[in-house]
């Protein structure tokens, strides 16, 4: 940890103690958890402690709150927000039992007196905490002719070509992983900061001793006890909504949005996910902006819980991927996005996607439905992903590599494929692509050197079984 760094925070520090604001502070220690060198963190709070001033006990209390921060730092090597030793129901956070839900001031603390990648226009955060919002660098749409991942914002993309995936920034891996940016989880496994002063965290031995675990987490409480009462509100959020949708055209990213107030009813704010479709689910991008930032998008209403649930899975899997290309803002954004997450109660996780069972438009022809399911099996559970090069992707290689379908199933696949294209938006370069690709798959299905391993196998038995007969 370099003077410099300290040196910085501490003014960070004095700015925010002026503004007074719980949502600036919150992302501000986010971002300065994020950025704190690997092995530095142990010095910070060690001077942070031995300076004792009001800037240095606003920081060591903004990182008690902060999952993933060095105060609050432990890892299972699990799913985030999760703690080896804990089930369902004891205060894990996915149960809700989070510091989000009760806040810094319900740690049994005295209050003292109290002294939005945004659109244009609306206030912005840096990691110094210079407003409401922190901008989303997401990647963004290249040149016509490649489905792209797209910016949170930008629904446009390209008529048609192949899907792929966009360098957005390389990931940072001590700020999102490797440092102390880590396994997401609430203060001592769950309990948050009211937890018992001797519990401590499930690895403690990363941030050091465990005493000096223990001495770290009571000077975050004391650091709390100390300072206005506003700071106390750092967490104390409620889930007021949640929504999720495509990101762009073609669905290659989808949105996750999250909105939370303070009780005051100050600062209210929506957190929303970039979670890329082409390369599994990862987490990409995150921003945080004010509510009217949702006005601009196209997502549909959903269930908090189930919201959160796939943000926290999205996390996971970039948490997985070595090399995962993410936006460059994500590192700085992610403590704050996963505390969120984890704020929510009864989080769903690996909640299955409804665009499928909403689906009503199935042709009424012969094989329709053998087609569909496999259609559906080909979607996954990423079913708002349909690209022109998606449908190639099915009609012309997977089917022919995977399927083992009936005459009739055959015959019918192109209108099923055509009413799920008018389904999932309509677009008219997607429809086109089937025209073209769909009077090929007769002769495609009959190829058997397309076909893989295990449909080779799958055909095999069944033509011992017809001969057995």
């Amino acid at each position: 940890m370099s003077t410099s760094t300290f040196t910085m925070a501490i003014a960070q520090a004095r700015d925010l103690l002026r503004w007074r604001s719980p949502l600036r502070t919150e992302l501000w220690a986010a971002g300065l958890a994020a950025g704190l060198e690997q092995g530095g963190a142990a010095e910070f709070v060690r001077e942070l402690i031995a300076t004792d001033t009001a800037e240095a006990r606003l920081t060591l209390a903004a990182l008690l709150g902060v999952d993933g921060a060095p105060l609050a730092r432990y890892g299972s090597g699990g799913r985030p927000g999760e703690d080896a030793g804990r089930k369902a129901g004891d205060g894990r956070p996915e149960d809700g039992g989070h510091f989000g839900d009760a806040g810094l001031g319900d740690a049994g603390l005295d209050d003292a007196a109290e002294p939005s990648a945004a659109k244009a226009g609306a206030p912005r955060a840096s990691a110094a905490g210079g407003g409401p919002t922190v901008k989303a660098g997401g990647p963004d749409a290249s040149a016509a002719g490649s489905d792209t991942a797209m910016k949170a914002g930008g629904p446009d993309a390209s008529a048609a070509g192949s899907d792929t995936t966009v360098d957005a920034g390389g990931l940072d891996e001590d700020a999102v992983g490797g440092g102390f940016t880590v396994e997401a989880g609430a203060l001592a496994g769950g309990g948050g900061v009211g937890a018992e002063a001797g519990e401590v965290p499930a690895a403690a031995g990363r941030v050091g001793a465990a005493a000096d675990a223990v001495a770290w987490i009571e000077a975050g409480r004391a650091a709390v006890r100390a300072s206005p009462e506003w700071v106390a509100r750092m967490g104390r959020v409620t889930c007021e909504g949640a929504w999720y949708g495509k990101a762009d055209r073609y669905g290659l990213q989808t949105l996750a949005a999250l909105r939370f107030g303070y009780p005051d009813g100050k600062e209210p704010h929506v957190l929303v996910v970039g979670i890329d479709q082409v390369n599994g689910g990862l987490a990409v991008d995150a921003l945080v902006d004010e509510p009217r930032f949702l006005d601009d998008l196209r997502l549909e209403p959903a269930e908090p819980g189930v919201v959160a649930g796939r943000v926290l899975d999205a996390f996971e899997l970039t948490e997985r991927v070595m090399g995962a290309m993410v936006a460059d803002t994500f590192p700085s954004v992610r403590p704050f996005a996963l505390g969120r997450a984890l704020a929510v109660p009864h989080a769903v996780r690996s909640a299955p996607d409804d665009t499928v069972s909403s689906f009503r438009e199935l042709p009424d022809l012969p094989g329709a439905a053998e087609a569909f399911e496999r259609l559906v099996e080909f979607v996954g559970d990423r079913p708002l992903w349909w690209s022109p090069a998606r449908v190639s992707q099915f009609l012309t290689a997977w089917l022919p590599r995977e399927a083992i379908l009936s005459e009739e199933a055959i015959a019918a696949m192109p209108e099923v494929v055509r009413a799920w294209s008018r389904f999932n938006g309509g677009h008219r370069e997607v429809l086109e692509r089937v025209d073209a690709d769909a009077p090929s798959l007769a002769a495609l299905m009959a190829d058997e050197s397309l076909a893989g391993l295990g449909k080779r196998i799958a055909l095999n038995r069944l033509r011992a079984e017809d001969h057995r007969r």
